[in-house]
């Protein structure tokens, strides 16, 4: 059985992300969607997925008066 998000409304609120991808590529786009949207969600990573979203963040310049926090570690990788 497997559950499926049909609807998301506005009555429980994204407080904590763990992001791990391969694919990177769409990060820059859903990254700042999703501060704009909920700019005090911590988000949690390791390793590549970390080194994007940090490098996002240090060039974007779009964080500095939000509750964001970013969690993790570069890792070895």
């Amino acid at each position: 059985s497997m559950n499926v998000v049909e609807r998301i409304d506005d009555f429980v609120k994204v407080r904590h992300v763990l992001a791990s991808v391969f694919d990177k590529s769409g990060l820059e786009t859903f990254i700042p969607e999703l501060i704009r949207i909920n700019p005090e969600v911590k988000i949690f990573s390791t390793g590549g997925t970390y080194k994007k979203i940090k490098e996002i963040f240090e060039t974007g310049g779009f964080l500095s008066d939000t509750g964001f926090g970013l969690h993790g570690s570069a890792g070895d990788s």
